[in-house]
Order: C-alpha cells, then sequence, then structure tokens
C-alpha cells in the first residue's frame, strides 16, 4: 500500500494535483476536506472536539485501507507543529507493509493570492478569499522547504497540475492501480 500525502499552504493545488494523479494511476483520493467538512457540521474549527474527530477519521480511514491494501492520495494543509501526526501515519502504514510518499507544494505568495479565489475553492470549506489567505499566512509559519524529511518538494507556481502530478508519478515510481496482474 502507498499512502501519498500531498501538502502544503492553502491555494498550492492540493487537490487538483492529487486529482491528476488519479487520473494517471487509478489511486483514490481522500481529501483533507473530507474530513473537515463532517466535523464542522458539529463542532468549532480547531476545538478539541473538532480535532480529535478529525484526526481519529482520518487514522481510522487510512489504517483501514492500509489493512487492506488500498492506495490513497491524502491531502492536507498542516498548521505549524501538526507535522508530529505524520509518525502515526508512518506507523500506520507500516504495520502493514506500505509505505508512506510525502510530497510538499509550494508557490509564491502572488500566485498562492490568484489561486485563492478560484472556482474549484468554492464546493468545500476551504479559504475563499484574499483577505482570510493573507490573515493565514501572516499567523501560521509556511516553511520554505519541506518540514517532513524525505519530501518530495515541488514549486507550482510556473507548473500545471499535471506536469505536477507526472513529477510525483515518476519520483516515488507509482502504478496504475486498476492494473492488477493476477499472482
Amino acid at each position: 500500500m502507498n499512502l501519498i500525502v500531498i501538502y502544503g499552504p492553502p491555494a498550492t493545488g492540493k487537490l487538483t494535483v492529487a486529482r491528476e494523479i488519479e487520473k494517471m494511476t487509478g489511486i483514490k483520493i481522500f481529501d483533507n476536506h473530507a474530513t473537515v467538512d463532517l466535523a464542522l457540521r458539529l463542532f468549532k474549527f480547531r476545538s478539541p472536539a473538532f480535532n480529535d474527530t478529525v484526526n481519529g477519521i482520518r487514522m481510522k480511514m487510512i489504517e483501514g485501507a492500509a489493512k487492506e491494501g488500498i492506495d490513497l492520495i491524502f491531502t492536507t494543509t498542516w498548521l505549524t507543529g501538526d507535522y508530529s501526526n505524520a509518525h502515526e501515519l508512518d506507523d500506520a502504514v507500516g504495520r502493514y507493509g506500505g509505505k508512506v510518499c510525502y510530497v510538499y507544494l509550494t508557490a509564491s505568495r502572488d500566485e498562492l493570492l490568484r489561486r485563492v479565489e478560484g472556482e474549484s475553492r468554492k464546493n468545500f470549506g476551504k479559504i475563499k478569499d484574499r483577505a482570510t489567505l493573507e490573515e493565514f499566512l501572516r499567523t501560521h509559519e509556511v516553511p520554505a522547504k519541506a518540514p517532513i524529511p524525505g519530501s518530495h518538494h515541488i514549486d507550482t507556481t510556473k507548473q500545471s497540475p499535471s506536469q505536477t502530478a507526472q513529477d510525483v508519478v515518476r519520483y516515488f515510481g507509482l502504478k496504475d492501480v486498476r492494473v492488477r496482474i493476477p499472482a
């Protein structure tokens, strides 16, 4: 099982790149907002109950996929200090012989501000306006280099989502999971 974790600041193209990887490989997407938007129905954002619910659902889903040998793409915007749960992902996937492939996406500040108001962001509880993104960037550390050792770092400022996805697929040697060769 491969777990491809695509992380980085808002508007770097995480979900868009994940969709391109899915087209190329058939690997299913489990995006950040599948859990965030669900938890927001009951809990205040970043409250203890919200955090516990989001993290619990994510880990249960990822561990279940690992146990079943289902490759998965997971997208997330980890905030400063949240990287510590990367060890939980490594452990959960490793228990079943899988590996985690970390991809850190970045883009220039100007590009992030241009993208944040894009149509693709409107269907989710994502940051959707320049002022909110400016506030996020001001109050959260956005590392210039990948904060998790071994991450594949890609600057998406001048690269299309398709090019970025091809880079990820090549770098990690991902295969099309829709084509299974019988044993």
